[in-house]
């Protein structure tokens, strides 16, 4: 639960009491991380659950000042018991008070009442419950009075329900147990977003919305407008951005759309008697966009002509596409690309099906290696592919040069890309080439260590050594790109048109067992995968980790087995060159795998970029078998499930565990094991039924391991 914290300029200590209105509701913790005085050094709070009340005291020292603004102040965390009743409780505060007679000022020293935001919580048990925020993606700040629109299919299918965001930003609604289903939220001032193919249990979902930059204006203006303009076949939207900008780039008139089809715009000219420029001038050809792509104008003519003149034939079209061609070199030649368009669908077959028959792998990467392999597709990790990135292309040994023809919606050359620190494998945006210096512009000063691309060989850019002549000169439409940057950034490319957040999903989440084992993940890896995997004769089981480990014990590839024996591609890291530590292997260099613990007494030989080994029978090097040695919890399988799922777990020794279910109020739903557990691996199979034998509504349950001194819990789906 977040508490807002509103106020201006404010520097002084905060005394805040906090209460709330509701039995059966809890305060276990309070904390401060990612809140607006997560830098502060004195944060005090005392609980009092009997009266439910919080007391926080934040307590700046010179050093660091409570910064102004509004934003959250601290994080409540709750515990709802079997007792608590549905409904909304409502978090508030009877003052805000600085300690010791202080006040609050701003920066020119005027005294100042801070607001205070009530938060709530809310308390249902509904299944497929459905919740989440908006904010401004420019700082963070909650935005209330969005509409948020759940539709089965945006935006041609049909609206299942719609919902405004409150005053802290927050949404919630019951998706009527539709899933998948698309969010579509909007609000005048900002660009709209999508959100496609939401399933179920993904929530809460968090929605950041652009600010739209308003045009400079002037006295001058022309009028666009029509009443038939288009979105993928459909009326524009309500809520739709229309934007105009001239032949030199001036941002020169914005409109939002209140009725479905229908925009008028105001196009300003540019003031010849003021040093700025404002607009267009007499003939000039206006570029538009619809939610900061590229919109195809028909009907009428988008020339600026005059003041006062108006054109209501200008109409605008969101459905147009284009075909972008990239060749392909032969086997064994490698091919990094991307592409500039945003294709009806994300599927890696079907954006790549013009040479589908002659791919041997495509590589990408955020966070880590992902790859695809047409002829392993149930063990591939790269399952979609996007225009926010690049990519590595390697065709079949015997097909001769291709040619990749991707088809879709042009994208704005300013869209804005994110960059995790370290290393990103990016697309290129724009259709001329242009410097690296000049197309890395947006980034933060000294933040870039290096650039690199690949033409039939590597290219690369070090901005630190600025009198040596590099190989990677340009950026050009068609390839990908390494950057290598110290934090995480935001890369726009240049160009004349609005620079718009596009909502992505994520294409890789960091497997647990990456993180665990301190894999460095660099930009060359090999696969290993297994259909069986059988460890001393037994099938290694769901919910077990895999790690690949040097003959120096570094770590350099992790993942987890999902299903009894089936192994995913995982990536086996090679050396980065760029770097000076050894954080990956060398071509011929071995490698063995540790299974849950277990070191295999098998080697392995890393061979190269792209390749992929098949592991299977595998025996320990201490002939320790599958017992483990410490507790682990897997996660179920099949998750979702209907009407029973099946849950392992180890112990290193015969000894009593608890293993229990719950719903999400946290009320006690079922005890599925309750007595000694054998050394090693245990199973035991839900049905779905609560501790009377009814069965259970759809929705989303936790379970829950006690053994010894061992506890863990984790989610699972019920799907009905």
């Amino acid at each position: 639960m977040g508490v807002l914290f509103k106020n201006s300029e404010a520097l002084a200590e905060i005394t805040l009491p906090l209460t709330w209105d509701s039995d059966g509701v809890e305060l276990t913790d309070v904390t401060f991380d990612g809140t607006l005085v997560d830098y502060v050094g004195y944060k005090l709070f005392v609980i009092d659950n009997d009266n439910r009340e919080v007391l926080i005291d934040i307590i700046p020292v010179f050093v660091d000042p409570i910064a102004p603004g509004r934003g959250m102040l601290a994080k409540l965390h709750f515990h709802v018991s079997e007792t608590a009743v549905p409904g909304v409780v409502t978090i508030n505060t009877t003052s805000i008070a600085p300690a010791g007679g202080l006040a609050f000022i701003d920066t020119e020293a005027n005294t100042i009442e801070p607001d205070y935001i009530p938060g709530t919580i809310l308390i249902d048990d509904a299944a497929g419950f459905v919740c989440g925020n908006v904010t401004d993606a420019s700082t963070g700040f909650d935005i209330a009075g969005a509409t948020v629109e759940f539709w089965n299919d945006f935006p041609g299918g049909s609206l299942i329900s719609s919902h405004l965001t409150d005053v802290n930003g927050q949404f919630a609604c019951e998706s009527e147990a539709i899933f998948p289903f698309d969010a579509y939220a909007y609000k005048e001032g900002y660009y709209p977003v999508v959100i496609r193919d939401i399933s179920f249990g993904e929530t809460p979902i968090d929605i950041e919305m652009t600010p739209v930059e308003q045009p400079l204006g002037s006295p001058y203006w022309m009028t666009f407008a029509c009443h038939s303009n288009t979105y993928y076949g459909v009326p524009l939207p309500v809520g739709s951005v229309v934007d105009a900008y001239d032949p030199d780039g001036t941002h020169c008139g914005t409109s939002f759309v209140t009725e479905p089809g229908k925009y008028v715009m105001a196009v300003y000219g540019d003031e010849i008697a003021t040093l700025d420029d404002e607009g267009a001038i007499a003939g000039d050809t206006i570029d538009l966009f619809v939610n900061g792509y590229p919109a195809t104008v028909w009907g009428g003519n988008n020339i600026w002509l005059e003041h006062g003149a108006i054109d209501t034939t200008v109409c605008l079209d969101l459905e147009t596409t284009i075909d972008k061609e990239i060749i392909l070199r032969a086997y064994p030649k490698w091919n990094l690309i991307s592409w500039n368009v945003d294709t009806p669908t994300d599927h890696i077959d079907m954006v790549l099906s013009t040479v589908y028959d002659c791919i041997d792998v495509v590589l990408g990467y955020e966070q880590g290696g992902m790859s695809y392999y047409p002829d392993l597709p149930a063990f591939s990790t790269l399952n979609n592919v996007d225009h926010f990135h690049g990519y590595w292309v390697r065709l079949k040994d015997g097909c001769e040069e291709q040619t990749l023809s991707v088809t879709g919606v042009p994208v704005s050359a300013t869209t804005p890309i994110n960059l995790e620190p370290n290393w990103n494998l990016v697309s290129y945006l724009p259709d001329e080439i242009d410097t690296i210096p000049h197309a890395l512009s947006s980034l933060s000063e000294n933040n870039l260590i290096v650039a690199i691309g690949w033409d039939d060989g590597p290219l690369s850019y070090w901005p630190e050594l600025q009198d040596f002549y590099w190989t990677l000169q340009h950026m050009a439409p068609g390839f990908g790109y390494w950057l290598k940057v110290q934090t995480a950034d935001v890369l726009i490319y240049p160009g004349n048109s609005p620079k718009v957040n596009i909502y992505k999903q994520p294409m890789f989440a960091v497997d647990k067992a990456v993180e665990l084992n301190h894999v460095t993940a660099t930009r060359t890896w090999m696969n290993i995968y297994a259909q069986q995997l059988v460890l001393d004769g037994g099938i290694v089981p769901a919910g077990f980790e895999v790690v690949a480990v040097t003959s120096d014990g570094r770590a350099v590839g992790a993942g987890t087995i999902r299903t009894d024996g089936t192994l995913g591609m995982i990536p086996i890291y090679g050396d980065d060159p760029a770097t000076e530590a050894k954080d990956g292997l060398m071509t011929g260099e071995v490698f063995t795998l540790v299974i849950d613990g277990v070191a295999a007494g098998e080697q392995f030989t890393w061979t190269g970029m792209g390749d992929r080994q098949e592991v299977s029978l595998l025996t320990s090097s201490e002939g320790d078998g599958l017992v483990p040695g410490e507790f682990s919890l897997a996660q179920n399988y099949p998750n979702p499930f209907n009407p029973t799922t099946t849950i392992a777990f180890s112990v290193p020794k015969a000894m009593p565990v608890t293993l229990e279910v719950y719903n999400i109020l946290g009320k006690k739903v079922a005890t599925v094991f309750d007595g000694t557990a054998s050394a090693g691996r245990n199973e035991v199979i839900w049905n779905g039924a609560n501790a009377h034998g009814e069965p259970v509504a759809s929705g989303i349950y936790f379970y829950s391991i006690k053994a010894d001194e061992y506890s863990q819990t984790r989610k699972m789906v019920l799907m009905k």
